[in-house]
């Protein structure tokens, strides 16, 4: 699925979150979520691997450019 998200690569986030199980990765992603409350996800992606572990990864809009 492909998304204009019509802003400056330096306006834009990446986190790969990882988990063992669904509900580790539930509560991965529930703290994740709470800790950036209001902003604007564009994209998630979710992929198992084979020894089992999950690794979601999520695409946002930072609220301003941050520096490196």
């Amino acid at each position: 699925m492909a998304s204009n998200l019509n802003v400056d690569a330096a306006h834009i986030g990446v986190v790969v979150l990882s988990a063992g199980t669904p509900e580790a990765m539930t509560a991965v992603m529930d703290k994740w979520l709470d800790e950036h409350f209001g902003i604007e996800v564009h994209g998630t992606d979710m992929q198992v691997i084979a020894n089992g572990s999950i690794t979601v990864m999520i695409t946002y809009k930072r609220n301003r450019a941050e520096r490196r």
